[in-house]
């Protein structure tokens, strides 16, 4: 008799033993795991002898992901014990981080090709990656003597180099970088996505960035008094109204009617559809506190134009703003490059403008 062979009550061999057996086993699997603590992400153990579906695959290559990245993970949190290194710590993190995310596309990618979907949807890596890094926070407190608490009580401990709203000091200069603001990543490190080298970023598209206000700003071109060419909205010295005549009050001049329409799509006529300007369609003009923003120093300013170069040849003269002044509907208030002055004109007067949207 075969030594994978049972007999039945009668003492009939019974061929399905192997197959009962092994459903035992895979039982005393599962509570093993339950008891050790043990994750087992998407755990369905087949018979022996049966052929592992697409989906099961795709579930082995997940748990697999999900292993070494807490492996990784708990290295890097061991390694940060001893050199107390966040700089570090926060690269090594990073680049765990780095390879969970690419072998975790890798099996989605392998199932959907052989036309099959893992069944952790709708769940997304991000959950998964909260989970395991939670997890890992939370050994890495034990292991090191702060008890096992959980990242998420705000109160920052043992390996954590923050928790909730407290960052112990931390800020994006302290972290090399010129501003922005810094966040509190899953697993309670530092996250500098929020932070930037530089203020101003040429986007590379006829536009700059302000980091600082999170603003787009059109860029100029042509060389400053070289004549105006209303055919290009961006020429520096175009000059445009805010109303058709002097003492009107709505927004109505060339500003809204030729400027705007044609970084929004439409043409001078405001019918005919083109591209929008960098591929955005809500340009407008700035209030005026918003164009004080971008002053390179407050009035009196001792540079003329008084504008960081990165936003392109500027006319040092008076630039129109969306904002009316209150005391008089007919007139709007201006901002001059020239010094970084304020002024106020007639609505039906001509005046430089530069576009402006809230980036994205």
């Amino acid at each position: 008799m075969s030594p994978w062979t049972d007999t039945d009550a009668t003492g009939t061999p019974d061929r399905q033993a192997p197959r009962l057996r092994n459903t035992r086993g895979a039982s005393m699997l599962v509570m093993l795991s339950v008891l050790l603590g043990i994750s087992t992400l998407g755990l369905a153990v087949p018979p022996a002898q049966a052929k592992p579906t697409l989906v099961q695959k795709c579930a082995v290559a997940k748990n697999k992901a999900a292993g070494k990245y807490a492996a990784c993970l708990q290295t890097a949190t061991a390694n940060f014990i001893t050199s107390a290194d966040p700089g570090k710590y926060t690269t090594a993190r990073g680049k765990c981080r780095t390879s969970f995310l690419k072998a975790w596309a890798a099996a989605d990618a392998k199932a959907a090709k052989a036309g099959a979907i893992c069944d952790d949807a709708p769940l997304t890596v991000d959950d998964f990656d909260n989970a395991v890094d939670t997890q890992s926070a939370v050994l890495g407190l034990g292991l090191d003597g702060s008890g096992l608490r959980r990242c998420g009580d705000n109160t920052r401990q043992g390996s954590e180099a923050c928790d909730g709203d407290d960052f112990g000091g931390q800020t994006c200069a302290t972290q090399g970088f010129a501003l922005g603001t810094v966040r509190c990543g899953s697993g309670c490190f530092i996250d500098t996505s929020g932070c930037f080298a530089t203020r101003y970023v040429d986007n590379g598209d006829g536009t700059v960035t302000d980091h600082q206000t999170g603003l787009q700003w059109e860029q100029k071109t042509t060389t400053v008094g070289s004549g105006q060419n209303f055919a290009d909205p961006h020429d520096v010295d175009n000059l445009y109204s805010w109303n058709t005549t002097l003492g009107g009050t709505t927004p109505n001049g060339t500003a809204f009617t030729d400027f705007l329409p044609q970084l929004n799509g439409g043409s001078n006529d405001g019918a005919t559809l083109t591209g929008c300007f960098a591929g955005h369609c809500d340009w407008r003009l700035p209030t005026i506190v918003e164009l004080l923003t971008i002053l390179l120093h407050p009035n009196p300013c001792g540079t003329s134009p008084c504008i960081d170069p990165v936003f392109g040849p500027t006319t040092a003269n008076g630039h129109w703003s969306a904002t009316t002044v209150a005391s008089s509907p007919s007139d709007a208030w201006l901002d001059y490059f020239s010094d970084g002055g304020v002024g106020n004109g007639d609505k039906g007067f001509f005046a430089l403008v530069r576009a402006v949207r809230v980036g994205s």
